[in-house]
């Protein structure tokens, strides 16, 4: 299979859209380092990706496939702080605007970000949802009920984030479910 076909997923080539997505998720230069580009076989006959690659191309997939919702575990951590913002930016905030979202995550600069308006915090015991438009934002890496954070904007509804999440399906699949 080749990154092409892992991105597609089965689904036909819209080179426009394809490049847009690609782009989003920061993998021109990888194609660009790769020996067939996009072409390139991948898997047990092929080339090996990194966590970062890996994690760029899962998330390549889920934009291209246009699903309404999309949920996203830990879609950022093998990827570093600089590329991270740029998809935080081109792809989450940008391609997906208009998705649901719910990303499972433990990185405080993506729980941060002016796109969250929603946070779902998952104890072993407890579920927490915070609407952010209600409350103050905390400072980047602070405690979420820091009373002395700047003041919020509106946020789009349809984005919900997620933190903290141990056991994901059973949150999803239970029937009183807040998510």
């Amino acid at each position: 299979m080749t990154v092409r076909d892992n991105i597609l997923f089965g689904s036909p080539l819209d080179a426009r859209k394809y490049s847009r997505d690609v782009d989003a998720c920061g993998l021109l230069a990888d194609f660009e380092a790769m020996a067939h580009g996009d072409l390139t076989m991948v898997g047990s006959k092929g080339s090996t990706l990194s966590g970062g690659q890996k994690a760029r191309l899962s998330l390549a997939r889920a934009c291209y496939s246009n699903a309404d919702i999309v949920i996203l575990d830990s879609p950022l951590a093998a990827i570093d702080a600089v590329v991270q913002r740029e998809i935080m930016t081109k792809c989450i905030e940008t391609l997906l605007k208009t998705k649901t979202v719910i990303l499972v995550t433990h990185n405080p600069d993506v729980i941060n970000a002016e796109s969250v308006n929603r946070l779902v915090i998952v104890d072993a015991n407890s579920i927490d949802v915070q609407n952010i438009q209600d409350k103050l934002r905390s400072p980047l890496h602070a405690d979420f009920s820091d009373k002395d954070s700047q003041s919020l904007k509106e946020y789009d509804p349809r984005i919900i984030w997620a933190y903290d999440f141990d056991n994901l399906n059973n949150i999803l699949c239970h029937p009183n479910s807040l998510v």
